[in-house]
């Protein structure tokens, strides 16, 4: 009988460890998520690095320095 309950224990263990997996695995997707949309973002809007003043309509919050 002591050995079935271990092996339950055994069970919820693995089971907390996964879903503590799960849960980083989906902050991991959510920061490369971002890190790619910034990446984009700053191909999209070179000038946005430059700090020039960006004529692209995709750079429209990027007009910083007037």
């Amino acid at each position: 009988m002591e050995k079935h309950s271990a092996v339950i224990e055994d069970q919820r263990n693995l089971t907390a460890e996964l879903q503590m997996f799960k849960k980083k695995e989906r902050m991991l997707k959510i920061v490369i998520a971002v890190m790619v949309l910034i990446i984009a973002f700053q191909v999209m809007c070179p000038s946005l690095n430059l700090g020039k003043q960006c004529l692209d309509s995709w750079c429209s919050p990027c007009v910083l320095d007037i």
